[in-house]
């Protein structure tokens, strides 16, 4: 399996993460490799965050929601991109060539403190 192809849902009701596992959720059903078995319909309860099939510096995946300092990985006219709050952003690709010692600090998710 492409590792683009692979997804990570993220519960705002439990505020974390879904654990990869075979397990039955009411909207979908994650397998263990991070495959999305299933989709019905997804609201309010989860969040489908798909893999850019690109890695950071440690060579770990980087997902739809990951954040690189205060920049962040979005899906935006059809192609990945890294942006800040309110700015136009770049190719994610481009930012990794740019910046060849990025690596993943957090997500979208997390609140800052």
């Amino acid at each position: 399996m492409q590792d683009r192809y692979r997804f990570r849902v993220w519960s705002p009701r439990f505020n974390e993460y879904l654990e990869s596992e075979d397990y039955q959720y009411e909207y979908c059903r994650l397998q263990r490799d991070g495959e999305l078995d299933l989709v019905g319909e997804v609201g309010k309860d989860y969040i489908i965050e798909q893999c850019t099939g690109l890695k950071d510096i440690h060579k770990a995946l980087i997902f739809e929601g990951d954040k690189f300092g205060d920049h962040y990985v979005v899906w935006r006219k059809g192609c990945w991109c890294v942006t800040k709050y309110g700015s136009a952003g770049m190719l994610l690709k481009y930012y990794l060539k740019r910046n060849p010692d990025a690596e993943i600090t957090g997500n979208v998710h997390e609140v800052e403190i």
